[in-house]
């Protein structure tokens, strides 16, 4: 956590006007800009009171006054209150990196004036600034090393009973505040920030459920990515589908994400990683039906065409009018084309007909090939990203045929329609399982913007 603080020191410095990174060598990568990853560092150390508890769980020993005259005494010195701190962060280039705290503590005690003691309080302004080395990336995770820390604190007032003088009381307060005060407020920032190291590998490193089909896992693929513009994040993704394990991206080139402009998070998904997502997800069964118009409106004229492109030389045996059964069977990989502004998904089927002979027994007339270009909607729900496709175009093959030689180019028009009605279906079907997006800082994947440029698909909100 303390490398990743680091990096969030890092961020401050971003430009909102940077682009993302270059030459990354995964396929899923995250970059953040300065707001978002000050309010995340913030965030953390200040909900539920965090950094506050740990503060008021400091116990100052009771010691006397360096001149041990017991009326220069005071015990039961602890933190009554914390007011809200504020926490910043500098970045120191690579490694180090500093995290600073003010907060305005209320103490309270027992001061001894002759007699007995009496109760004084103490307003103290504390500043505290901890640098921090991050190294040792091991499987998702990393440690962080407090380097140096460093706390400095002012009086800014003392209420003590009218008899007792502030003049009397300043001094001691201050010689044992110097005495103890400096190695408690580190231990409990120290604490704070590896609190928050498990909090942020919380939110990268999770798993999720793909609907029956499959389980995903973003888990941190390297140590945070920084430099003088940008933090960016590498995950590898590894799913598990029918007991085999796939870690994505496999074999994908380096990455770009877009511009931030005036987005504080955005996640980038390259084209090798959906195209093995879509593999997963896409998996169709063989459909079987009889074409009639309740399942193919267009169930008639295709049994008319396909009675034209027969003759009783070819096919003898087959009827002309009666029903056709079709098949369609998807074939070959499914893969993903993103270009600025779009994106297609390509894909095969393979589409048989087959009649019944006169002895009622199916006769399969011809199988053909379609190669679908499907235009992709994206959008976002439930922390999930979804397609939604239509079909752009089809070329269509004749792969075989029991009847002749067959032009199946006259039948693209009624195959579009045929893929489009009864196919199509079932591609977004599958896709609405959607791909479940990494909480990474706790982002809200609320209404992202969605971006389509060369090879990667990025998320931003």
């Amino acid at each position: 956590m303390w490398r990743f603080l680091g990096l969030l020191v890092l961020c401050s410095l971003v430009s909102p006007s940077q682009g993302g990174p270059k030459g990354l060598s995964h396929g899923i990568v995250s970059i953040v800009s300065p707001a978002t990853a000050l309010k995340y560092v913030s965030s953390v150390f200040l909900r539920n009171e965090l950094l506050q508890s740990h503060f008021l769980a400091i116990q100052f020993p009771d010691v006397p006054h360096k001149d041990k005259h017991p009326e220069n005494w005071i015990k039961e010195l602890h933190v009554v209150r914390v007011f809200t701190p504020s926490v910043s962060l500098e970045l120191y280039e690579k490694v180090d990196s500093l995290v600073c705290i003010k907060a305005r503590f209320h103490l309270s005690g027992k001061f001894f004036f002759g007699k007995h003691f009496e109760r004084i309080d103490i307003i103290l302004d504390v500043d505290i600034k901890a640098e921090v080395r991050f190294d040792a990336f091991f499987a998702g995770g990393f440690h962080i090393r407090l380097q140096v820390c460093k706390s400095e604190f002012a009086i800014a007032r003392i209420i003590c009973p009218s008899h007792l003088s502030v003049n009397n009381v300043r001094p001691v307060v201050t010689t044992i505040l110097a005495a103890s005060f400096h190695k408690m407020v580190c231990t409990a920032v120290e604490v704070v920030i590896n609190v928050s190291g498990v909090d942020f590998l919380h939110t990268a490193n999770v798993f999720f459920s793909m609907g029956t089909v499959a389980t995903m896992q973003y888990q941190l693929a390297s140590l945070p990515l920084i430099t003088s513009n940008y933090v960016a994040l590498e995950f590898n993704m590894i799913i598990r589908t029918g007991g085999r394990y796939i870690t994505l991206p496999v074999g994908a080139g380096p990455v770009t994400l877009p511009v931030l402009h005036h987005h504080g998070f955005c996640l980038g998904m390259s084209q090798a990683s959906l195209d093995a997502i879509l593999m997963v997800l896409i998996q169709i069964r063989v459909q079987e039906f009889i074409s009639t118009p309740e399942v193919f409106s267009a169930a008639s004229e295709l049994t008319t065409i396909v009675a034209s492109l027969l003759s009783h030389q070819k096919c003898p045996k087959c009827p002309l009018k009666a029903p056709l059964k079709i098949t369609i069977s998807l074939v070959g990989i499914r893969r993903i084309i993103l270009e600025p502004k779009r994106a297609v998904i390509e894909l095969s089927v393979e589409i048989a007909l087959l009649a019944k002979g006169p002895s009622g027994s199916l006769v399969g007339l011809f199988v053909m090939k379609a190669n679908l270009k499907l235009s992709v909607r994206a959008s976002v729900f439930g922390g999930r990203l979804i397609f939604t496709t239509k079909l752009a175009s089809l070329e269509l093959l004749l792969v075989s045929s029991q009847v002749g030689p067959v032009n199946v180019s006259v039948l693209v028009k009624l195959m579009k329609l045929l893929i489009a009605e009864t196919f199509v279906p079932q591609v977004n079907e599958c896709l609405d399982v959607g791909i479940p997006l990494p909480p990474v800082l706790h982002i809200r994947w609320n209404y992202p913007a969605i971006h389509f440029t060369q090879g990667m698909l990025a998320l931003c909100v």
